[in-house]
Order: C-alpha cells, then structure tokens, then sequence
C-alpha cells in the first residue's frame, strides 16, 4: 500500500487517471445514465440478490424495530446486529447519491469526464449489494436507510459546494469508509463463523465494496494537493464520531475503529485489507 495522505507528483496524477478510467470501464462496462445503471454490474447483480436456498431465522418483531430506531438497550444476537449495521451503513452514501448526481452530471458534460458519475454510480450496486445480504433472512430490504435530517442537510450541502472545498470530506468519507467495511468484513467472520455459507455470502459482499472504495480513495487522492489531503486527515476521525451516532449499530458491533489513526497505519501497511481485495482494486 501506498501512504494515501502522500501528495502524488502531477504527471503521476494524470497519468493514474488515465489508468484508473480504464480500469473502470473493464470492471463496469459502459453506463445508462438515465437508468444509472452499469451492464457488467448488472450482471453481477443478478447473484446478489437471489437468495441463498435456506432462508435464516431473525426475531423480525426486534429487526423492524431496531431497524426504525435503534435501541443499544436491546438485547440482541451479534448476527442481528450485523445484519442491521450492512442494510443501513451505506444509507448516507444512496442519500448523496441521489442529492448530488444531477451536479455531479453537469460537471461530467463541461469537462468531458465521466469517472465521478461512475463512482456514483457504483454506489448505488453497494447499497443494492449490502441490501440483498437480508434477503437470505427473509426481509426484502429494497429501499436504503434514510439518514437523519441533520445528515440530510449536511450531504445536501456538501453537494452544492464547490469539488475543490468539498474533496477532501469527501476523500475523509471514502477513508472512513474502508475501515469500517474492513471491520466489518472481519466482524461478519468472527460472528457467522457457525454458517459457513452465510459467511462466505456476506464476505463476497464486503470484499466487492471494498474493491470499488479502494479505487474511490485513489481517485480522490489523485485530486488533491497537500492542503486538501492535509484537511482530509484531520477530519477522518470528525466523520467517524458522527457516523457513530448515526449508524449506532456499527458501534454496538464495534466495526467502527475506535483509533482511526492506527487503521489508517495497518491500511497504508497493507495489514488492514484481504490480499484478495488489494489484488483486485486499483490503488495508487
């Protein structure tokens, strides 16, 4: 790995862009904007959300529930935990999403760049994909977490400001969101070690979201200069302290890491990702 608050020399920037559009159009294929849809995701998609031939029991009273409004006080297994922290850890990401796609287009058609609308793109398959994970529970979570109105504002604002005031949160927030889907590709290990099959589902989930925020990290870094990644690294942990009482099932799980600065050392050490994420991401 490489250190990801390292400035990345200029020529060495565009020369990665070059590379990492590449790379996205071999991994996703091409776009329907209209629909927001990528063919070769598509494809994927279809395995994703058919549900795995024995559907597991969960107390759906205490889902609904906590689902609604999490109560820390409730008893309740580590696996129903874990299922709740996937369905609604990218709800943040899908609300972005939809409040910034039509900004982020406008700036796509002036500069003839096309990467930001794929990376928004693929965020909308990683809240498909973590979805589809409650499937095989017998709950058909179809719509994505909705965030709180306090988060609501704020994403809507970070989507009319300007990309060079807004990178680096959004560099923080692409950060932040490979340690907590590293922590919850261990978590989901250490909890559905007694079902193998449900396991294997949920790490082929978690390890496919981690190979597209590999890339989202690398692509935001490569827009930034010293003063942005500078800014970046201080808000890292800012953002993990509010999305732990956003999604306070991440903190229940203890998936949210409680010293971002030692994940972010394990992340640049290459200890923190599966070597079969890092193989298939594109970092640089």
């Amino acid at each position: 790995m490489l250190d990801i608050f390292r400035t990345m020399p200029v020529e060495a920037r565009r020369e990665n862009l070059a590379a990492y559009r590449d790379f996205l159009l071999n991994r996703d294929g091409t776009k329907d904007l209209d629909k927001r849809q990528l063919d070769r995701r598509e494809e994927g998609m279809r395995r994703y959300e058919r549900p795995l031939p024995r559907i597991r029991e969960i107390d759906r009273g205490v889902f609904d529930a906590q689902y609604k409004a999490f109560d820390p006080k409730v008893e309740m297994s580590p696996e129903l935990t874990l299922l709740l922290a996937l369905v609604k850890v990218n709800g943040a990401e899908a609300y972005g999403v939809e409040a910034g796609f039509d900004a982020a287009l406008k700036r796509a058609l002036k500069s003839k760049d096309e990467c930001e609308l794929t990376l928004l793109c693929e965020e909308t398959y990683h809240t498909r994909i973590l979805l589809s994970t409650a499937l095989s529970y017998g709950v058909d979570a179809t719509a994505p977490f909705v965030p709180p109105p306090s988060l609501r504002v704020l994403i809507g604002a970070i989507g009319a400001t300007p990309p060079f005031i807004a990178r680096p949160l959004i560099f923080a927030s692409e950060v932040l969101g490979v340690l907590v889907f590293s922590s919850l590709l261990d978590k989901s290990r250490q909890i559905l070690s007694h079902d193998p099959e449900m396991r294997d589902a949920v790490e082929e989930r978690l390890s496919e979201v981690l190979v597209d925020e590999m890339g989202h990290c690398s692509y935001n870094r490569m827009l930034l200069g010293p003063a942005g990644l500078a800014q970046a690294r201080v808000l890292v942990p800012i953002i993990a302290a509010a999305m732990s009482s956003t999604i306070p099932e991440l903190k229940a799980l203890g998936a949210m890491p409680s010293d971002t600065g030692e994940a972010i050392a394990r992340l640049v050490s290459g200890s923190l990702i599966p070597e079969h994420v890092t193989q298939s991401a594109f970092i640089s």
